[in-house]
């Protein structure tokens, strides 16, 4: 009975340690993800300003080369002064 006593208290104990062991590898694991996850959001946010930031300069860059080609409205002629004594036909 001793003896069954004693494989059954190592059977429990490697059981805890393997237990243990899951429970570590777990949370290594998840930590591991979690710091991943956190840089991968970093970059993103990083790299939407700069995407954000490129589109707004290209929209003001056209913008300007808009206003710069946009033909200058025509100088409207003054009507021609009707000489004094001939009427308009």
């Amino acid at each position: 009975m001793a003896e069954e006593t004693i494989s059954i208290l190592d059977k429990s104990q490697a059981r805890f340690l393997a237990t243990q062991k899951k429970n570590a590898e777990r949370n290594e694991a998840m930590s591991e993800y979690q710091a991943e996850a956190k840089a991968r959001d970093a970059k993103t946010a990083r790299l939407r300003a700069l995407r954000l930031a490129r589109d707004e300069a290209e929209r003001l860059e056209a913008e300007k080369a808009a206003k710069a080609a946009a033909p200058k409205p025509k100088k409207k002629r003054a009507p021609a002064k009707v000489a004094k004594g001939k009427a308009k036909a």
